[in-house]
């Protein structure tokens, strides 16, 4: 998650990483209303979809006017607040359903054989609907197995331990699916060890 805060008008924009760490985004959220005084337009992409309403509320209270990004919860309205302008989404449903089912083809039989998966951070909307769209292709394609899944919460060195231990685990999979593409690059680094980069694919997410 990160935040782009632009103080005033036509001033350069002040980008705020939450380095995967919820507290910090709100932390660096209420340093920014202390330092600006409020007066700030705020494009936000939450860390976890549990911290959309926290961060409502603060910029609320400070009459903040705010732009959300990726996590919501469902129940939670924009219209519920009175400077929340926009939520954006995407179909994080059909990324991973896409990516698992060009992941399937390149099976030595296609769409035959058995995989592991790299989940994300478990309470992000984007990880969230990218499982369940892997889950929807496996419901289409009863000849590839899931056997295993890890959350590796979008970080490259976690997704190389998980996947170098799913490996240990599974050493006959055909493929490893990622809910996004630093995760990718931490399995590819795992397969390279285990001598199977090339053999063995990866997909993942973000580009």
């Amino acid at each position: 998650g990160a935040c782009a805060v632009r103080p005033g008008f036509a001033l350069p924009v002040d980008v705020l990483s939450s380095e995967g760490n919820s507290q910090k985004q709100v932390a660096d959220l209420r340093a920014e209303i202390a330092k600006t005084g409020g007066n700030i337009v705020v494009s936000c992409d939450p860390n976890q979809a549990p911290d959309v309403v926290p961060i409502a509320k603060m910029l609320e209270s400070a009459k903040a006017s705010r732009f959300n990004w990726w996590n919501k919860p469902p129940d939670v309205k924009v219209q519920s607040y009175k400077y929340w302008v926009s939520h954006v989404a995407f179909d994080a449903v059909g990324q991973g359903y896409y990516n698992a089912k060009e992941l399937f083809k390149t099976f030595g039989t296609p769409n035959k054989g058995k995989i592991v998966a790299i989940q994300g951070m478990l309470a992000n909307n984007a990880a969230i609907g990218r499982f369940q769209g892997l889950q929807k292709a496996l419901k289409e394609y009863p000849g590839v197995t899931l056997l295993q899944w890890e959350g590796a919460e979008w970080d490259t060195t976690k997704a190389y331990n998980a996947t170098k231990a799913l490996l240990a685990a599974y050493p006959d999979v055909d493929g490893v699916w990622c809910a996004n593409d630093n995760m990718g690059m931490g399995a590819i680094q795992a397969l390279k060890e285990a001598g199977l980069a090339g053999k063995v694919l990866v997909t993942g997410t973000d580009g």
